[in-house]
């Protein structure tokens, strides 16, 4: 039975990109979307160096998360008006953003982790919580990109890159912030559970008030998150059960080997990858090259640092696990 219903969520995603093919437009906003999503499945395969997720359960989770988005996508216009959502963002306030916008788009972002708790053994270490929640908001933002990519090539030059990077990276820190509490109930003794799921909640509502501070005042915002999203990375993988306690120090040097041989060279090709497809489809489409999104890349080469570096700090981490292997 499982097996059907994702099989069937597949072909609907298929069916849903099928639309898009028709177009140059579907096409640049389909083939630009997927990016960023690939290059951070790999990002987050080679974080978790105790126990790899399988690419299998990746995608499943992805492709839950698109179809999750899409079930809920007839609905946005009736809960945009029942807010009063103003058709330009900008002119939105705080509270129409957060009950029209953040609040729906958080819960139909952790429905998929809730899903894969409930149904699969995917996750079974701390680190996956993040992960899965990060997997999560990608298939969320792939299917929003590509909306906003097909009808705004025309209008904004830059749209691959600002969708690429922002959005993407906003939707996963807030989703994450949920799933780190998940994994903190978890956690807990039975007594506590029922006490602790009054942090769930305020995890949800803090990360639908970051989202929604995002979606008005933008990347200051952004930097905050990531440096969140950073820490409970951290916190999740040095409490790893997969950790080999007996040997700190061989797991300590294969998971700083991996990230200093790997780590800043990735995200740097991830970057100069999403700005070179806005500059050559922004080209294609509109038949002008378009170099202003280079004044943003110190920012972004920021977040990415926030992300990939301080949530790996060698003497930090190699701190944790002595402490850890005398327990």
């Amino acid at each position: 039975m499982k097996k059907t219903v994702y099989y069937i969520f597949t072909l609907l995603l298929i069916l849903h990109l099928c639309c898009y093919w028709v177009t140059l437009e579907g096409v640049i906003a389909v083939l630009t979307s997927l990016y960023m999503p690939i290059c951070f499945a790999f990002f987050f395969r080679r974080i978790d160096v105790f126990e790899q997720e399988s690419w299998k359960d990746i995608v499943l989770v992805f492709i839950v998360s698109c179809i999750t988005l899409l079930i809920y996508s007839p609905f946005i216009g009736f809960v945009h008006s029942a807010f009063d959502l103003p058709d330009e963002i900008g002119n939105a306030s705080f509270l129409q953003m957060l009950f029209a916008v953040a609040i729906p788009e958080e819960i139909i972002k952790i429905i998929p982790v809730l899903i894969i708790l409930k149904t699969t053994k995917f996750i079974n270490e701390p680190i996956d919580y993040i992960i899965y929640s990060s997997i999560s908001a990608l298939g969320f933002a792939f299917i929003e990109n590509i909306q906003y990519i097909s009808s705004m090539l025309d209008q904004d030059m830059n749209i691959i890159a600002i969708r690429s990077f922002f959005p993407t990276l906003m939707h996963m820190c807030t989703t994450s912030i949920i799933g780190y509490q998940i994994y903190k109930y978890q956690k807990q003794s039975n007594s506590l559970k029922k006490s602790h799921l009054l942090y769930i909640i305020l995890a949800f509502f803090l990360a639908s008030i970051g989202h929604a501070m995002y979606n008005l005042l933008g990347i200051w915002i952004l930097l905050i998150l990531c440096g969140y999203y950073a820490s409970n990375i951290k916190e999740t993988l040095k409490d790893s059960p997969f950790i080999n306690k007996t040997n700190i120090d061989d797991e300590l040097n294969t998971q700083t080997s991996v990230t200093n041989s790997g780590y800043n060279s990735f995200y740097i090709y991830m970057i100069f990858g999403v700005l070179l497809m806005d500059i050559i489809f922004g080209y294609i489409n509109n038949g002008v090259l378009n170099l202003d999104i280079l004044s943003s890349l110190v920012i972004i080469i920021i977040l990415f640092s926030i992300i990939i570096n301080s949530a790996l700090d060698k003497s930090e981490v190699k701190q944790i696990w002595k402490k850890i292997a005398k327990k």
